[in-house]
């Protein structure tokens, strides 16, 4: 079953001239899953082919006539056009992991580190001298009540 917010996001960005290659990018990118976008896309392009060209009434313009004159891509040409895409994703992916952010989060991974052990130790200190110290500490609780 294909998530109809998927669907409906990549009508909009058609709507507003963006490819469907780089709306179906952008999907991928925000964490949806590359084959629910792909399905998603599948109807979209379905929906768009079975759709009548000529929307208003003025003359035609070449958009319009690229429009009539588009091919569906074969089975070859659509592993292609994946394989391609898939490249450019991956590609795309390896940029993201080295910008500085990332080094930025692995001192703070450090320094939480750092205090969750501190607190531990602390911790572990207050329980020996509970322990050693338990006789003390009842008589000082019961002095105060």
């Amino acid at each position: 079953m294909v998530d109809l917010s998927l669907v409906e996001g990549l009508k909009q960005a058609l709507e507003k001239k963006e490819s469907l290659r780089s709306a179906m990018a952008s999907f991928v990118n925000a964490g949806y899953d590359p084959k629910e976008v792909e399905s998603a896309a599948r109807i979209v392009h379905s929906a768009q082919a079975q759709r009548p060209v000529a929307m208003n009434t003025e003359p035609t313009k070449p958009v319009q006539n690229h429009q009539k004159n588009f091919v569906l891509p074969t089975e070859k040409s659509r592993t292609l056009i994946q394989n391609n895409s898939d490249q450019k994703n991956q590609n795309l992916q390896k940029n993201n992991f080295q910008q500085e952010v990332s080094n930025y989060e692995g001192k703070s991974k450090k320094t939480k580190i750092i205090i969750l052990i501190a607190m531990m130790i602390i911790l572990l200190v207050a329980l020996v001298g509970v322990f050693m110290f338990k006789t003390e500490l009842m008589r000082f609780i019961n002095n105060l009540f």
